[in-house]
């Protein structure tokens, strides 16, 4: 599963996140964990924010997405004579709960993982100890004559489809 996380750039289990971002002048930020569970805190500029301050409907946190309605704030720094905008700041600082209960996760109920990620999860394992038992790698078949080699591919189209809808990579 390690390998997922990297590859959908997040993490999968419930967990608290603590992030540091730049405000947009949007109305919805994304976080980089999701689906959120719980907003534990939010700061604009070191100044907390009050829960009547945002909104955080089933489906914003089902996408990793907060609503203020005023929007969110960014700040850049000024540089120059004529104060010309800088870079950009990461006036925004988020603590909330997010993930999936995996099914390793024995003491919570019920599980939240979506079949779809499971079911790679149990392909690459199921693929990989299969090459470890045959002793062959990655390498699905040698040829002598003429020298093949043919490699074993890694996921399906269909399996990277389902990890990209997963994907933080906006």
């Amino acid at each position: 599963s390690d390998s997922i996380q990297t590859y959908i750039d997040r993490k999968l289990c419930l967990q608290t996140y603590e992030e540091h971002i730049n405000g947009t002048g949007n109305r919805l930020i994304n976080t980089k964990n999701y689906p959120i569970t719980l907003i534990n805190e939010i700061q604009i500029n070191c100044q907390v924010l009050e829960v009547t301050d945002y909104e955080l409907t089933s489906d914003d946190a089902t996408r990793g997405q907060i609503y203020r309605k005023c929007g969110w704030p960014y700040k850049t720094t000024s540089i120059g004579l004529n104060n010309d905008r800088g870079q950009q700041l990461r006036n925004i600082r988020l603590n909330y709960d997010a993930g999936y209960v995996l099914p390793a996760d024995p003491q919570i109920e019920p599980r939240t993982l979506p079949y779809g990620l499971e079911g790679i999860v149990k392909t690459i394992i199921s693929n990989q100890f299969t090459q470890i038992s045959n002793g062959v790698g990655n390498l699905k078949r040698l040829t002598e004559g003429a020298l093949t080699y043919e490699w074993i591919g890694g996921l399906t189209d269909n399996q990277l489809s389902v990890l990209n809808s997963y994907s933080s990579k906006i």
